[in-house]
This record gives C-alpha cells, sequence and structure tokens, in this order.
C-alpha cells in the first residue's frame, strides 16, 4: 500500500545548471509531499512504529527514504562535477543537511514552510553544503 502512494511521487533530480536553484526546486519537492494531508496524518505513527517493526522500517527505507537520498545525491555529484561544490564534499552528510531540516520541521514540529522559510533554507543549506567536506 504504501508503495502504490508513494511510487508516483518520487522526485526527480533538478538540473539547471545553478546550485541554489536546483536546491530551491528539490527542497520545493520535497515540501510539497511533505504537505500531503495523508502523511501529515500518519507520518509520525509510521516512523515511531519503524523503529518496533523491521519489515516496516526496512520497506519505509526502501520505498521512501532510498529514492529522496538518491535524487539529493545526484543533485550533489552534479553541483561537484560542475565545480560547485567541493570535490571532498561528504555526500552522506551533505544527504542529511539536505533532507533532515524539512522533515523535522515538517513532519516533527508539525509545522509549514512558507516561501521565505524555503528561500532562507535553501540559502543555509548552500552555505553549509560547501563547508561539509571530508
Amino acid at each position: 500500500m504504501i508503495h502504490d502512494k508513494v511510487a508516483d511521487t518520487l522526485p526527480h533530480t533538478p538540473a539547471t545548471g545553478a546550485l541554489h536553484t536546483d536546491l530551491r526546486e528539490l527542497l520545493a519537492t520535497f515540501r510539497s509531499q511533505l504537505a500531503n494531508p495523508l502523511l501529515a496524518r500518519i507520518g509520525t505513527e509510521l516512523l515511531a512504529e519503524s523503529s518496533r517493526d523491521r519489515a516496516l522500517a526496512e520497506m519505509l527505507y526502501t520505498e521512501v527514504t532510498a529514492p529522496r537520498r538518491r535524487a539529493a545525491r545526484a543533485l550533489l555529484q552534479g553541483a561537484i562535477d560542475h565545480g560547485e561544490l567541493p570535490p571532498t564534499l561528504d555526500l552522506e552528510l551533505a544527504t542529511d543537511l539536505l533532507i533532515a531540516p524539512l522533515v523535522f520541521r515538517m513532519l516533527l514540529m508539525q509545522d509549514r514552510s512558507d516561501d521565505d522559510y524555503l528561500e532562507t533554507l535553501t540559502t543555509a543549506t548552500e552555505a553549509a553544503l560547501k563547508a561539509a567536506v571530508r
């Protein structure tokens, strides 16, 4: 059932040629997904239950988390390839920086993120990414 709900929402990887714009587009995609009323109602419950149910945790990782992390990593790798991010970027940390703040704000705090917040988050994430080196 969850697969059917998320299969059509897998994010594309923006490739505008400008890191800031690509980050903004990907964050906007994540924001619209997190704003889904069904996810808002059951997202935290699924996360809590996944800590007790290994099969659910694996399915959530495979169907929800991993594809979004791949999209984020592809964006980051593109920025590295174009010289916008350093080649020593810690891709795991950078992926966390790109995804976690918005998920925390919208799922755990149950707060919305308007366009001003998203723009500020984009700018802050871009700066953090440039410092997330090994």
